[in-house]
């Protein structure tokens, strides 16, 4: 019994060293794909948890990457690989949103993220809130309560549709400097309510540690960005 006991927990020890193999996305790069990865060929299965289409990869998002030096790659990589990437061939810019797999973390459920567009070395942000429920709110506002600070926003321009059942009311943001020190209050935050105020209800949701680890990856790469 205790050889057939030794030879299972071997043969799981062994699964889990061949199960993946983890190699920097070019060199230097702290942004690891898996080359075991089952469908490899056609999209990478990233450290940073995302999937990240490999024709996208070669056709622009390496191209624009690699204008920048060596030392600001890095954030870039990680913070715009986190995201949807699509190529405007008529306005040759790329756009970026939350990643829409049907199984992902942004899908079927209220977020903050990032949305936006870049053009030849330049990035424009703003901040994307959703929110994605049963019933209409009719959003005319929204209030962001930090571990120690509470900010109040009022909402002009909404985007409705009704969707699998449910409902979603979306809206984006400037990234300004105010709302850029709100963003740096909710990374560094323990805990952080968003409060969408409708005509008559409101919705409430708590910022997960997926939406801020993907919102502090694309802060440090716009920095990167900017900084340049």
């Amino acid at each position: 019994m205790k050889r057939i006991a030794f030879v299972s927990l071997m043969l799981v020890m062994c699964a889990g060293v061949f199960a993946q193999k983890w190699v920097p996305l070019y060199e230097g790069s702290s942004v690891m794909q898996d080359m075991r990865y089952k469908y490899r060929k056609t999209e990478m299965k990233l450290n940073n948890g995302n999937l990240y289409r490999v024709s996208d990869w070669e056709n622009y998002l390496k191209d624009f990457i690699f204008q920048f030096p060596e030392t600001s790659r890095d954030s870039i990589t990680d913070g715009l690989t986190r995201f949807y990437t699509d190529y405007d061939k008529v306005e040759k810019i790329i756009r970026f949103s939350p990643i829409r797999f049907l199984s992902g973390p942004y899908s079927g459920v209220s977020y903050i993220s990032f949305d936006g567009y870049l053009e030849n070395d330049t990035i424009y942000p703003e901040l994307r809130l959703k929110y994605d429920g049963y019933n209409w709110l009719f959003i005319e506002g929204v209030k962001i309560v930090t571990d120690n600070n509470s900010y109040e926003i009022d909402v002009e321009d909404c985007y409705r549709d009704a969707v699998r059942g449910g409902v979603i009311e979306m809206f984006n943001l400037p990234y300004n400097d105010k709302n850029a020190k709100m963003i740096d209050d909710i990374i560094t935050s323990e805990e952080t309510i968003v409060r969408f105020l409708g005509k008559e209800k409101y919705s409430d949701f708590t910022v997960n540690k997926r939406m801020i680890d993907d919102m502090n990856a694309m802060v440090k790469a716009i920095k990167a960005i900017r900084n340049n």
